[in-house]
């Protein structure tokens, strides 16, 4: 890699500061489908399982990009690609704004995934050419920390300002702050002879990744722990936790969409203290086994909270712990596979796994509609949500089970795989 990208210079941090923004706007509208569709939903008239359909039809194009962006940021820029994705990403909020029908609801929640899809991995690239590995790790810090603030704005902040300004200037606006933004990344972009060369062709490059990624089980696993549990948790807190929540406790509507907050409040937490509290990498396999048993213990005390109506107070401190254990889960895997992986791209292998967590997250947003939509002709709304989400915290615990298989003595040991 060209040591000259690695530098300090206030360009390198103002773009840096600029695509922090840019996740945090892929994150805000990733989950903003928790607010906004219910709208849709009451507006156009959607069924809850077009309204999960419609939610994971952004992680759709997302998903498939996962793959490609690593290569891509190689040989064109990651900075380019990201400007590339936010310009498409204003298609698909300007369709919003002006969704009158199924169609265009469909369509900008497919460009938004196409926009922001390069945002992550597109970030994590210019970070690990333009500093050095302890600047990397602060900043991939900042970046996630960033993200997480973009969730959460996607709960309170968004509904207060669709039921005070509406709809349309809500979405006006964002897209104009997403057009803005990839103005100035743009005028900032680093001149390509700056950037690192490809070492092999893009296909070699996949073909490279996916061997190491089938040849190690435990790399399986780890991407079991990832996708799973990010495919229950996105359905409650990107799609229908709000719902839920206002229907478990309706005297307390108006604080239905904490929810998602202190979720988002718990994943900065864990996003913190997940890389502090457990420093060991000799005992990596232990954390991971603990962090994954708590989150899938904590995300069935809440489904149980909310099915049986236990107590709001209690939900939402649930809702805290489990954003908390599932980013100090998603941290520890994460360290784990690194040690694995040894010189493999990063970025590839992060790529593989936001692949298929998006296609998780796809499919148990839709399948959570078809469940509610299927047990809601037999009882009421707060006890289909409760049948639903009690299946999908069964699959939650098949995969923290799965965490049971890896090998202490796999852990902080690099391997390289042949074929």
């Amino acid at each position: 890699m060209d040591q000259k990208g690695k530098t300090g210079s206030r360009k390198a941090i103002a773009v840096t500061a600029l695509l922090f923004l840019a996740y945090f706007m892929s994150a805000f509208f990733k989950t903003s489908a928790n607010i906004v569709v219910p709208h849709f939903q009451r507006t156009i008239g959607l069924s809850a399982s077009m309204a999960g359909l419609i939610s994971g039809m952004f992680f759709f194009p997302y998903s498939f990009l996962q793959l490609a962006t690593g290569s891509l940021s190689e040989k064109f820029g990651p900075v380019r690609i990201c400007v590339a994705g936010l310009l498409i990403s204003v298609l698909g909020t300007a369709l919003w704004a002006f969704a009158s029908n199924t169609f265009m609801v469909v369509a900008g929640r497919l460009f938004q995934g196409l926009g922001f899809g390069p945002i992550y991995l597109g970030t994590i690239s210019y970070l690990s050419y333009t500093f050095d590995t302890k600047r990397f790790a602060m900043f991939s810090g900042l970046a996630t920390l960033f993200a997480n603030i973009g969730s959460a704005f996607s709960s309170v902040p968004l509904q207060k300002l669709i039921n005070s300004t509406g709809i349309r200037p809500t979405f006006l606006s964002t897209s104009a702050v997403v057009l803005v933004l990839a103005a100035v990344l743009f005028l900032l972009r680093p001149n390509r002879a700056s950037l690192p060369e490809m070492k092999s062709s893009m296909l070699a490059e996949y073909e490279d990744t996916m061997k190491t990624w089938l040849g190690k089980s435990p790399i399986i696993i780890g991407t079991i722990l990832w996708a799973i549990p990010s495919g229950v948790i996105l359905s409650f807190s990107g799609l229908w936790g709000t719902e839920w929540t206002a229907m478990a406790f309706p005297e307390f509507a108006s604080s239905a969409s904490s929810s998602l907050l202190l979720i988002c409040f718990g994943m900065m937490a864990g996003g913190l203290l997940g890389g502090t509290i457990f420093p060991n990498p000799a005992k990596r396999t232990a954390y991971i086994r603990l962090n994954s048993m708590l989150e899938c213990l904590f995300m069935i005390l809440l489904t149980v909270s909310l099915g049986l109506r236990i107590n709001l107070t209690l939900s939402l401190a649930l809702c805290f712990l489990v954003g908390t254990f599932n980013a100090m889960s998603l941290i520890q895997v994460t360290a784990f596979v690194r040690e694995l992986t040894g010189s493999v791209s990063t970025t590839m292998i992060l790529g593989i796994f936001n692949f298929v967590a998006s296609w998780m997250v796809l499919l148990f947003q839709w399948f959570s509609g078809i469940l509610f939509d299927a047990f809601s002709t037999n009882m009421n709304a707060n006890s289909a949500f409760f049948a639903s989400f009690s299946i999908l915290c069964v699959i939650f615990i098949g995969a923290a089970l799965s965490s049971l298989g890896l090998d202490s003595r796999q852990a902080h040991r690099p391997r390289t795989v042949s074929f």
